[in-house]
């Protein structure tokens, strides 16, 4: 089966190089990638939904629907930051049950792996 991918935080580096990698990979067929502000990549395998709030993601409606994974790389940097005060946040908007990875970050909720 072909991988279908949602990408969030292809701007920062863990994201970045994880959106890198599904552009190279014979079994990625298209990565979406949802983010605050352009990615910068152009390729024929990338859409990209650009979005102001990550708190609202209603406007996405169908655009997410007919995904089968989710590379969650979306983050703050934690330079600086101590480990208690760091938390992870939740992201929940992927309808469908797709794979759901979490990169770097915590998940909070139910994933399959």
């Amino acid at each position: 089966m072909k991988i279908k991918a949602i990408l969030t935080g292809a701007t920062g580096m863990v994201g970045e190089g994880v959106l890198h990698e599904c552009l190279l990979h014979d079994d990625v067929e298209e990565v979406l990638v949802i983010g605050r502000r352009n990615c910068g990549i152009n390729h024929p395998k990338l859409k990209e939904i650009i979005v102001p709030n990550f708190f609202d993601l209603s406007s996405l409606g169908n655009q997410v629907s007919g995904y089968n994974a989710c590379f969650f790389c979306l983050g703050v940097s934690s330079i600086g930051t101590k480990r208690l005060a760091f938390p992870g946040k939740a992201f929940p908007c992927l309808p469908d049950g797709p794979i759901l990875v979490s990169v770097g970050g915590a998940l909070k909720g139910k994933a399959r792996a």
